[in-house]
């Protein structure tokens, strides 16, 4: 019996020898925390820049052209009172929208007389501003500092004239250099189209005016 007993203890410590001894990848391993797979940050890709320009008053004039009995010229002008011209993103590329404030008490003529006339049949005194709003027809590619080189757009909306709004087209010539937008525009308008009373016996209802337009970047 004490023999029995004695190779019982031997066997006993052999096993714990033998588990002792045992590799490391044979016991049970620890379970992991899975891992979220992480994806790359993928940065905004920023929006284009709209480019808002202050017309300046100083700066811009509306010359007109009327023709009188015998054909003669009667050349004169008008001021502003502003106000934007906007370059909008559209498309990867920009949209032009002209907001444009004309001044009818600041009408200059050959004379006083004339001067005096064109005032009473535009009644200044009741419509004291025209208004132009516009938006080019094609698309323009300033560049990466909104510059742009001399660029033939043609822009299209509405005339306040009058009381009378009416649409209008306009070729245009727009230039950006330096934060300083140039616009040159010259359409024809028959006067009468805005109930104008024009005395035709003496003047041709039909007008040239001729915009120039100086704006400033805000």
């Amino acid at each position: 019996m004490k023999r029995l007993t004695h190779l019982n203890q031997q066997l006993v410590c052999g096993v714990l020898i033998l588990l002792t001894l045992m590799p490391a990848s044979c016991a049970a391993q620890p379970t992991t925390t899975p891992q979220p797979t992480l994806t790359p940050t993928i940065p905004a890709t920023p929006a284009p820049q709209m480019y808002n320009y202050a017309i300046d008053p100083a700066a811009s004039v509306i010359d007109y052209l009327a023709i009188g009995a015998f054909n003669i010229q009667m050349p004169g002008t008008f001021k502003l009172f502003g106000n934007t011209i906007l370059i909008v993103p559209e498309n990867g590329k920009y949209r032009v929208k002209a907001d444009v404030l004309i001044d009818g008490n600041s009408v200059t003529a050959i004379n006083g007389i004339v001067r005096d006339a064109l005032m009473n049949n535009l009644e200044v005194s009741k419509y004291p501003t025209a208004r132009v709003i516009l938006d080019s027809l094609e698309l323009v590619e300033p560049d990466a500092s909104g510059n742009l080189a001399d660029t033939a757009v043609t822009l299209s909306g509405t005339l306040d004239l009058h009381g009378v709004t009416r649409n209008i087209t306009i070729p245009v010539t727009l230039k950006i250099t330096n934060g300083v937008l140039s616009a040159i525009g010259e359409t024809k308008l028959d006067l009468l189209d805005h109930k104008v009373n024009v005395p035709t016996a003496i003047m041709n209802s039909t007008i040239t005016f001729k915009a120039n337009l100086k704006a400033n970047l805000q």
